[in-house]
């Protein structure tokens, strides 16, 4: 598994792909884990709301906005990379009526298209 971390304010967000690299030409499937205090326990976070990413960079012409669905994973996503470059990726979420934020920076390569999600 491939992951960026971060911590804000008591939070670890974990930014990960399962398999593979961030890459162009084929749907990633981003997930992300959010824990507070370093606790493994995620289920007291179960009341985390909006958690979105926001994907920017000067390859996109306008922001891409993904709404994070809950799995048993964790929240996860799918996003295709239209060119390889450096990308943001901002990590929005609101537990206990706090809203919270991290950036992540992403290296995008080249890839092969195929029909197959990685990560």
């Amino acid at each position: 598994m491939y992951s960026l971390i971060n911590v804000v304010e008591g939070y670890v967000v974990k930014l990960s792909l399962h398999h593979g690299r961030w890459q162009t030409g084929r749907p990633v499937f981003m997930q992300v884990n959010i824990q507070q205090n370093n606790e493994a326990d995620t289920a007291e976070l179960a009341d985390i709301v909006d958690a979105q990413v926001t994907i920017t960079s000067e390859y996109l012409a306008k922001p891409f906005i993904l709404l994070l669905e809950a799995s048993a994973m964790g929240l996860a996503k799918l996003f295709t990379f239209p060119e390889a470059g450096t990308y943001q990726a901002r990590v929005q979420f609101s537990h206990h009526l706090s809203v919270l934020t991290t950036v992540f920076t992403l290296h995008v390569e080249e890839g092969k298209d195929a029909a197959d999600p990685v990560g």
